[in-house]
């Protein structure tokens, strides 16, 4: 739908998740959509008077009918900024750019009026015809005789050549009588939308309607979940799902069906029927006999059908397994995103269906974080930042997610990160889109294949480059005066320091250091933007004075390096890592005026055991652990397998024995591991002075089919094994999932 109204799609259906959390505002928003859409005196008298600022949605809002606002705000601004360049061109008008040049009474409409028209666009587009499919395919599979018919009537049709491959709209409509029933029954019983905004009887003498009069001013609405089960019209049976009342050949007149076809309310009636209508019904015609010829079905959960605000959509998740000959694939309905996939992991392919379900129901290995430890534990950070004066500059390589990069960002507060490979950038680009991030630091000195890349990505948002060799910056010249079109404009750097990790970065006291700056100064194809270092050897500090001496020492590399800077350029000088990070707050470093302090850190949001060796955090700032499930016990060698091994947890050692420590259960870890294979073993725990003989015994602590939880060593090579995440809540419940940005 959001390539019809804005020519570019958001990504919902190609990444199986709701973008931009959209599908959430708006189901958040239904009741104050209800409300200010249905009862006039709320609207009219409550909203404008001086209640309504405890009741008007907000663009600043995070969530909600507000936030949709501000999405709709920047659709509008976005396009009318493309519409005032002079090569501007829309090749096929979208509903967007239609909105926008519609004229009432030779004027344009206004900035509220826009508002509105697009934000309804976000609405109704993106949840209703999910809804329909779901209802369709649910009812279909609760109903085995009407599934059987369906199928003989596909298989039919097929073979008498009727249908093409996919199956067009005619040929549904032409071929397909039964299933076009099916989905109109679907309608009736199950309409997305419900109640329809009302009307307003016209002054001054109100109006007569089927020989009822309506005074002047009196409001009507219609609900179409009540109209379209009229015992009159669909009796004896209207609550009954009877696709069979729609079809001439089952004793029903032609009036008679003529007639439930007029009184179908779902997409509204006369001159304000709903835009998307025709649509909408091409997708379902379409979509769904094309699923229900290639595949068999057999449910597992039914899903939730409810209705808020006038609109109704699927509560919880529609899940069947479908058989596709030769190959086994799962296909699943959640809210509006019909998904047909390939054979793949159980716990990938519906990791959604796990919502609401204890943390102890999910598959192993599975990769679990605690919400409220991430949001306690960005929020720390956020405060430390404040109080030290300095901006931040998340990295996005821990986690590589969306969810949790708009949470290290503050909504906005924040609008600039670092990210260590491309599919991150692709990733990021939405949050760009929305006006959150302006500013994407490439973590790596960039391979010379990378430019082009690169630079594509750059003309949706302001992506830099990080460099210590005089090579990389004859390389960007080399293709900045190769691609001489006035789109290529001067690159952001920023140079690299090695502070003592020795892992990328020039000394403070090398040559080399000197002559790549005096070479930046003078090249038109780059700008310098600041200096970088990443204090990585932090990790292996045990002390947080030891942690803030690599601080100090960060932040005079970087000083001394501006200094080497002629002139009194504005340069943003760029350090952390995030040990350094969690003692920001202790900062008391003198900054010039010219100078921008920020701090940058990717694993604060989640820790790991090697950040807990630091003492700088506590054991219950941890935000990740790996699910796993015992598939054997060794007594006569007093050791566990687990099915987590290396791929599950990597081989990231720390000061703490073993590569995962197990949760509750201090003297028991992974200490040896395989592919998939994962050995639990007794290990000496500093400072444990544990005696007792039954926390020691292998047979005491574990058996066969225990699930427990594990704390691993390295967060950032930990979450890169895994395809989706499990987001718990306080009392590990699962309550979302995210799903990373995968690959490079």
């Amino acid at each position: 739908m959001t390539l019809v109204c804005f020519t570019n799609p958001w990504g919902f259906v190609d990444n199986s998740r709701d973008e931009r959390n959209m599908l959430k505002s708006w189901r958040e928003g239904l009741v104050f959509f209800g409300f200010a859409g249905r009862f006039r005196f709320f609207r009219d008298v409550i909203l404008k008077g001086s209640l309504g600022k405890y009741f008007l949605p907000e663009t600043s809002d995070d969530n909600g009918m507000g936030y949709l606002m501000r999405q709709a705000d920047r659709e509008v601004s976005g396009r009318e900024q493309r519409m005032s360049q002079e090569d501007f061109s829309q090749e096929r008008p979208d509903f967007l750019q239609l909105c926008l040049e519609a004229r009432m009474d030779g004027k344009p409409l206004t900035a509220m009026q826009k508002r509105a028209h697009v934000t309804l666009l976000i609405q109704a587009g993106a949840d209703t015809t999910g809804t329909a499919l779901g209802s369709t395919i649910r009812f279909l599979l609760t109903h085995p005789a009407v599934f059987a018919r369906v199928r003989a009537e596909l298989a039919a049709a097929a073979d008498a050549k009727l249908l093409s491959t996919p199956i067009q709209f005619e040929e549904t409509r032409a071929h397909l009588p039964y299933f076009v029933a099916c989905i109109k029954e679907s309608l009736r019983l199950h309409p997305p939308a419900t109640n329809l905004f009302g009307r307003v009887a016209p002054s001054p003498d109100g109006k007569v309607v089927d020989g009822t009069w309506v005074p002047a001013g009196a409001e009507i609405t219609s609900n179409s979940y009540v109209v379209q089960r009229d015992p009159h019209l669909y009796a004896p049976d209207p609550e009954v799902y009877r696709p069979e009342r729609w079809l001439e050949d089952e004793g029903n007149s032609k009036e008679h069906i003529s007639e439930m076809d007029a009184s179908a309310f779902v997409f509204g009636v006369g001159p304000r029927v709903c835009l998307g209508k025709d649509l909408a019904i091409m997708e379902l015609y379409k979509l769904l006999p094309e699923t229900f010829r290639q595949f068999d079905f057999d449910m597992k959960e039914e899903g939730e059908f409810v209705v808020v605000g006038g609109i109704a959509y699927n509560e919880r998740h529609l899940v069947a397994t479908a058989k596709l000959i030769p190959e086994t694939t799962i296909i699943s309905v959640y809210n509006t995103v019909l998904q047909v996939t390939g054979t793949m992991d159980y716990s990938l392919q519906n990791h959604r269906s796990f919502i609401g379900s204890k943390v102890t129901d999910l598959p192993t290995p599975s990769f679990v974080l605690s919400l409220p430890t991430i949001k306690k534990n960005i929020e720390r950070l956020h405060q430390d930042v404040e109080k030290a004066g300095v901006t931040l500059r998340p990295h996005v390589k821990t986690l590589k997610s969306l969810e949790v990069t708009r949470l290290m960002l503050g909504n906005g507060k924040y609008k600039r990160v670092v990210a260590s490979t491309l599919s991150e950038i692709r990733g990021l680009l939405p949050l760009a889109e929305e006006g959150i991030l302006e500013e994407v630091l490439y973590g790596l000195p960039p391979p010379a294949s990378t430019i082009h890349l690169l630079e594509d990505l750059r003309k949706s948002t302001n992506v830099q480059l990080m460099i210590d060799h005089e090579k990389q910056l004859i390389i960007v010249e080399k293709f900045v005066a190769k691609n001489t079109e006035s789109t290529i404009k001067p690159w952001d750097i920023y140079i690299k320091l090695d502070v003592g990790s020795k892992r990328a970065g020039l000394p403070l006291d090398s040559d080399r250091l000197t002559k790549l700056i005096q070479h930046v100064n003078n090249s038109s194809a780059v700008t310098l933007k600041g200096f970088y270092c990443h204090a990585g050897h932090s990790y292996g500090c045990r002390t947080p004075q030891e942690v803030e001496d690599l601080l100090t020492v960060e932040i005079n590399s970087v000083l001394s390096a501006a200094k080497l800077v002629t002139g009194d350029r504005k340069l943003t000088l760029s350090v952390g890592a995030t040990p350094t990070a969690h003692v920001v707050g202790t900062l008391k470093a003198a900054i010039p005026e010219n100078v921008t302090l920020e701090l940058h850190a990717g694993n604060f949001p989640t820790n790991d055991l090697q950040q807990v060796a630091t003492s700088v955090i506590g054991a219950e700032d941890q935000a990740i652990r790996v699910l796993s499930e015992v598939c054997s016990v060794y007594p006569e060698r007093n050791e566990a397998l687990i099915n987590a091994g290396t791929i599950a947890l990597s081989k990231e050692a720390g000061p703490d024995p073993g590569y995962g420590k197990v949760v509750g259960k201090p003297d028991w870890a992974v200490v040896r591991m395989s592919q998939e294979h994962g050995i639990l073993g007794e290990v000496q725990t500093p400072g444990s002075k544990t005696t007792e003989p039954e926390r020691r015994d292998v047979e005491a602590n574990f058996d066969v089919g225990d699930k427990m939880f594990l704390n691993v060593q390295h967060a950032c090579i930990t979450a890169a094994a895994f395809y989706v995440y499990y987001v718990v809540d306080e009392n590990d419940v699962v309550v979302d999932t995210w799903v990373p940005w995968k690959g490079w």
